[in-house]
């Protein structure tokens, strides 16, 4: 999918001029749930991108470490004093492009709402309008399953990397201890921590996977009032919106059913994917009288 500005451009051309007979409040319905899926999938990929960093985060370079690595340098120049800077900093400069493509991900959510944001009072959408529209729900929706099922399956993982590596030193230095009583008493403090870093790193993969998953809630029942809207009164729809809202809201960490909740949107997308376009729809503005 490539929504870019000029493809909302065009889409919204299509969509103001040729649009009539839809109320207020119906605008309004679509509108706001176009709003809640953006912040939703903000929070998808604001919780994702922190997940990526932590990944590769590197422990904080202390005084004695540099200490330590300017006494193992025979003589210092100027590349190995930049490599030493770099090393220091590293955490901080660690995966802009993949930064960046998140942020740009996130602008599909944000350009995608804009195309509601200013829905005309008493229209409707032109047909062709409708079936781009119901286009982008599809793929945006599609994109936060494919997010969770990635998180799920480990392409994406999620790793407290500098705990971990400050872990391994910290636990290597405890095994050269002589003494068998102070190293044992080492080691049991450390063996506490792998199993609280495991403990977290699980916690924070399976938030992730429901705030994802809450998207995709908010973004099937969008496709739906898209598809639908044209043959619902004002009372079903926001019945509709509100129902969306409520499942969303149901989705959450205490849920113990994650796999088969992730299950259940998989097949939904399956569906999803192979479900065409309706070709039959006229290509004129439709009305409803409520």
């Amino acid at each position: 999918m490539n929504l870019n500005k000029s493809t909302i451009f065009v889409l919204s051309l299509i969509i103001f001029p040729l649009i009539s007979g839809c109320t207020k409040e119906k605008a309004e319905a679509i509108k706001n749930l176009s709003l809640i899926f953006r912040e939703e999938a903000s929070e998808s990929l604001n919780q994702i991108k922190t997940i990526i960093l932590k990944s590769v985060e590197m422990p904080a370079q202390d005084v004695g470490a540099v200490v330590k690595d300017l006494e193992s340098i025979r003589a210092l120049n100027d590349e190995k004093l930049t490599f030493l800077i770099d090393e220091a900093g590293s955490s901080n400069s660690n995966l802009r492009n993949i930064n960046q493509e998140l942020q740009s991900l996130e602008e599909h959510y944000y350009l995608f709402a804009s195309i509601f944001s200013s829905l005309p009072q008493g229209h409707l959408f032109a047909s062709d309008a409708i079936e781009r529209a119901q286009k982008y729900s599809k793929a945006l929706t599609i994109r936060m399953i494919n997010l969770a099922d990635d998180l799920h399956r480990g392409s994406i993982q999620v790793r407290s990397n500098a705990k971990r590596i400050a872990l391994i030193e910290q636990i290597n230095d405890a095994k050269k201890i002589d003494n068998d009583s102070l190293r044992r008493k080492k080691l049991e403090v450390y063996a506490q921590e792998i199993i609280a870093v495991a403990k977290e790193e699980k916690q924070i993969k399976e938030r992730a996977i429901i705030q994802c998953l809450k998207t995709a809630s908010i973004g099937k029942e969008l496709y739906r009032l898209i598809e639908n809207y044209r043959d619902m009164d004002i009372q079903q729809i926001l019945a509709m919106t509100n129902n969306a809202i409520e499942r969303s809201s149901m989705i959450s960490v205490d849920n113990k059913e994650i796999v088969s909740l992730l299950n259940r949107f998989r097949n939904y997308q399956s569906l999803l994917s192979e479900k065409p376009q309706d070709s039959s729809q006229s290509s004129t503005p439709a009305t409803i009288n409520d």
